[in-house]
């Protein structure tokens, strides 16, 4: 294999001649791309140590190429030896220099990040770079540098791959050259232990180069402190992830994830739930759609059904959510989660009732007045009746144990009550937005988790185009400021009031027929499967009468996105 190098500007390589282009310094390195004449693109990187002397460090690199050439994760090593040079200016500058030439990827992931890809795709690159960093730790072998630049992506074959590169500062498996409290790296990506003089250095340095890599894929931005970018802020249903992130980039070492399996797991357990979930919603798709609209679908439901997942844990779910996200999207809850959630409904009915009668102040009450009058047979039989769909009746002996010990009045209540509850139920879950179902099973179970809750979802069709301008915006902007003004203005006698238990505006009389007049021609604007009308009437139906005015309670669902939309409107006819 014939190698010779002329004044470092161009080599003869396998008989065919190579220009040097573009010199980056590595630190005692220098590395060029190696071009033949006439051709554009580059086939090889040789890599030159700069020092005559040569250096162990350049030495344990080549030596780690050669040994693992087969490996996927590693550049392809194509020769290495050494350079005479004698130098006729300064003869310092003479003498043999080690190189190597490896082959030419198409990009390092720094350039793959300005060039943008999917939010999967992202996923998969950092599952291949935590499998070739797992295998370098399998060898005892700490990267210590550990960045974009420093991982390649291969494009030659079905799908791209990656490479990491640049071994130069890493710390082999009985090498006297770096030692673990050696001070090296890009200050960037580096651990706080590798900034620190007496830091302990380990595979753990890399997990948290790994984190900060993690983030960038999603946001294109280096983390930063504590107000950084996070993944949620970008990609809603990956957020999840940004829990792994906070745990690699811990700056106590003893709470880092020190373990490059652990991070793997998680990430294999993230891309499994969200295949289940794809692969269920195409299978219930019995639509007659060509494939590409039913992986799309389902690939946006599972998209919703995680990203409302992760908000439940978090416990910030439904504050400013915009309900009609995705909403060209509907679905319906399955039989079996509706039937759950209906027992839920009726078990909440009698515990509230059951409680206020417990109290002792409501007791002495009644029994002052000498008399209680316990539900009727009729009523027990209504009550077994609406629950006999849910199974054998002594599954629930809790239930009709409390409705049992009801006043008979109070048990018609109950009846009534989530016989109405039940109606709308299915009115509200049999056909709209992922988001919104999800609303109003939170709104009558404050209680459910939501956690699996995309399996007992089930798409049923799609719109041929979103009905609102915000269906694609997950969050919506507090605005609560700008609609006090507005309000204000349009009703200088109501009083507008928000503070962080209520926002309600009060309202005159006359104002609010005027309110009211503004909602029912908006409505009329909405199309018919909007389901933004159900929301207005959710809104109306807080009405609250007072001797001389009249409150409209506010959510802030109804702040960001509903008044805003009405006011629009409004002004619009003016």
């Amino acid at each position: 294999m014939g190698f010779r190098i002329s004044n470092f500007s161009h080599v003869l390589l396998f008989d065919q001649e190579y220009h040097l282009f573009g010199n980056k310094k590595a630190g005692s390195d220098s590395v060029y791309e190696l071009r033949r004449d006439g051709q554009s693109a580059s086939e090889f990187i040789i890599k030159i140590h700069t020092k005559a002397e040569g250096d162990r460090r350049f030495e344990e690199e080549i030596a780690f190429l050669n040994e693992n050439k087969k490996c996927r994760y590693i550049p392809e090593l194509i020769l290495d030896g050494k350079i005479s040079y004698n130098d006729p200016d300064n003869s310092n500058n003479s003498g043999d220099y080690r190189f190597f030439v490896m082959k030419k990827y198409a990009c390092d992931l720094r350039q793959e990040i300005s060039n943008g890809f999917s939010f999967i795709t992202a996923l998969m690159y950092f599952l291949q770079i935590c499998n070739g960093v797992r295998f370098l730790h399998k060898k005892g072998i700490v990267h210590r540098d550990l960045k974009p630049e420093n991982i390649l992506i291969d494009k030659t074959g079905a799908t791209p791959s990656i490479k990491i590169c640049d071994f130069g500062i890493a710390h082999f498996p009985n090498s006297n050259k770096t030692k673990s409290g050696d001070r090296l790296a890009n200050a960037n990506y580096c651990a706080p232990e590798q900034r620190s003089k007496n830091g302990i250095i380990g595979k753990h340095s890399d997990i948290y180069a790994l984190g900060l890599i993690l983030n960038e894929l999603f946001t294109k931005s280096l983390l930063n402190g504590d107000g950084y970018k996070r993944i949620f802020d970008v990609a809603p249903s990956y957020g999840e992830l940004d829990d792994l992130v906070a745990g690699m980039i811990q700056n106590d070492i003893s709470k880092r994830i020190s373990d490059i399996n652990e991070v793997i797991e998680i990430v294999k357990n993230y891309i499994s739930r969200r295949n289940e979930l794809e692969k269920s919603y195409i299978s219930f798709y019995l639509d007659s759609r060509k494939s590409h609209d039913r992986n799309r679908i389902a690939k946006t439901l599972a998209d919703d059904c995680l990203a409302l997942e992760y908000l439940a844990k978090k416990n910030d779910i439904f504050g400013s959510l915009n309900l009609n996200y995705h909403m060209n999207i509907h679905c319906k809850l399955d039989d079996s989660f509706k039937k759950k959630i209906e027992i839920a409904v009726i078990d909440r009915a009698v515990k509230r009732k059951f409680n206020y009668e417990s109290s002792s102040e409501y007791i002495n009450a009644v029994f002052d007045d000498g008399e209680w009058d316990f539900p009727t047979e009729e009523q027990k039989n209504e009550l077994l009746a609406l629950m006999s769909s849910y199974g054998d009746a002594k599954n629930y002996g809790g239930i009709l144990h409390m409705f049992a010990g009801l006043k008979d009045y109070h048990a018609r209540e109950v009846i009534d009550e989530t016989k109405e509850e039940i109606r709308n139920l299915s009115y509200y879950t049999d056909d709209a937005p992922l988001l919104f179902i999800a609303n109003k099973v939170k709104e009558l179970v404050p209680e459910t988790t939501f956690e699996g809750f995309g399996y007992h979802v089930m798409p049923i069709f799609e719109l041929s185009s979103p009905e609102v301008l915000e269906s694609s915006i997950l969050y919506i902007d507090d605005k609560t400021d700008v609609i006090k003004n507005a309000l204000t203005l349009l009703f200088p006698n109501s009083t507008f009031v928000s503070d962080k238990d209520n926002c309600y505006l009060s309202f005159k009389k006359k104002d609010l027929s005027t309110f009211k007049e503004m909602c029912k021609n908006f409505i009329k604007e909405l199309k018919e499967s909007d389901v933004t009308r159900y929301d207005i009437e959710d809104m109306l139906s807080t009405e609250e009468d007072s001797p001389y005015r009249t409150r409209i309670y506010f959510s802030k669902y109804d702040l960001h996105h509903l008044l805003p939309r009405i006011l629009k409107s409004a002004n619009s006819r003016l």
